[in-house]
């Protein structure tokens, strides 16, 4: 006596496993895609943080050269302030 159904005794596959394989690579690019537009995010982040920080440290070397930047961003919220 034995087991009658060819699946159970692993003759051959059940069909939604062969249905769910075409799947598997949207999902995984999909995966890969999701992960190149977070690593050229993070890229992105790092870029401007390290101009951002470059630029505090160029005007606590020299504050002479932020002097007329400060006076326009002054000037920009002051005539905000108004409108």
């Amino acid at each position: 006596m034995g087991v009658s159904d060819p699946i159970v005794r692993g003759e051959r596959e059940p069909g939604w496993v062969s249905d769910s394989r075409p799947l598997e690579g949207w999902h995984e690019g999909l995966r890969l895609a999701a992960t190149l537009i977070g690593l050229g995010l993070m890229l992105i982040g790092f870029y401007f943080a390290i101009r951002l920080f470059g630029d505090i440290y160029s005007g606590l070397k020299e504050p002479e050269r932020l002097t007329p930047f400060i006076e326009s961003w002054e000037r920009s919220s002051a005539e905000k302030a108004w409108t």
